[in-house]
């Protein structure tokens, strides 16, 4: 689908008739579970609700203190002349940021490999993604070994996370503010609150698309600002002019809509997420065109 009328009845004006479909659980769900990204119905409006405390608009105010201090703190030994790789210099940057709003604390020694574990893991679900052989993920190629242990890793570190922070809390320590505490915290209109499995799809999924995704949008925008020299210009003009030497804070930002253009041409150019894809649960009709039950439909905002 193409026509930005016929993509607003998928997802705005008949989400009922569609799921997201085969396409995406193949490819997320041994990450991700039963997430806000995969979870499907009920089960998503429920997670919904459950989350939504955390991003009250205090909340984003407290992590984005987190997310400055963060970013001043990795450039802290950059200089005039040094050469960087702006993409891997990302990844690091929102990794560290995602872990410390997500947790409240900082990755130990044993656990810094999780940046290129989620790397792997990413790029081998986009090769099974593009593949047209799908081989079983149980089989015992190298490939499927390599992704076998590194799910594992990433489970047994979030579980141990997890299990340590409900440790601190039966222990009678002071609650933290960060997402982890308050996804647990979190009640539904029963009562009820997420069990472990469902504590860790929730933070695998925003752990995930809060770390890779903006790091690659990041990247593009450093390689746009330098092939546009005069957009820089301005952009450090707003930037100097607004925060006049400051650091950046929440309450800043509307007075920064130049950087947001800037990201917004960033997104548009190079979505990190650059295609959607649905799936009928029942017979649809689009356009004119009438379309029987478990049809897929593609939807890039790319192009």
């Amino acid at each position: 689908l193409s026509n930005p009328d016929l993509i607003e009845e998928v997802l705005v004006r008949q989400p009922q008739k569609f799921e997201k479909g085969p396409g995406l659980r193949d490819a997320a769900q041994r990450l991700l579970g039963e997430g806000l990204l995969t979870a499907e119905g009920n089960l998503w409006l429920k997670q919904r609700r459950l989350a939504q405390p955390a991003f009250h608009r205090q909340r984003i105010a407290e992590y984005s203190q987190t997310m400055s201090n963060q970013a001043l703190f990795h450039i802290r030994d950059w200089k005039d002349g040094d050469r960087r790789d702006m993409a891997e210099e990302m990844m690091a940057l929102t990794l560290e940021i995602a872990v410390r709003t997500l947790f409240g604390t900082e990755f130990t020694n044993e656990a810094k490999p999780v940046g290129k574990a989620v790397t792997r893991l990413m790029r081998y679900q986009i090769r099974r993604m593009r593949s047209p052989i799908k081989i079983p993920p149980h089989w015992p190629t190298r490939s499927n070994r390599r992704a076998d242990r590194d799910y594992k890793y990433l489970d047994s570190l979030v579980y141990k996370i997890i299990e340590t922070r409900r440790q601190a809390v039966a222990a009678g320590q002071a609650p933290q503010s960060d997402l982890l505490s308050l996804l647990m915290a979190a009640t539904d209109d029963q009562g009820g609150r997420m069990n472990t499995k469902q504590l860790r799809d929730e933070v695998m999924t925003l752990f995930i698309a809060g770390h890779e995704t903006t790091a690659v949008t990041l990247g593009w925008t450093w390689h746009l600002l330098s092939q546009n020299p005069r957009a820089e210009q301005k952009l450090h003009a707003e930037l100097d002019s607004a925060l006049n030497g400051s650091a950046p804070s929440i309450d800043r930002i509307r007075h920064l809509p130049y950087l947001d253009a800037v990201l917004h041409e960033a997104l548009r150019l190079f979505p990190a997420a650059y295609i959607i894809q649905r799936t009928s649960n029942e017979p649809v009709t689009l356009g004119g065109y009438h379309f029987p039950r478990s049809s897929t439909f593609l939807m890039s905002q790319w192009i």
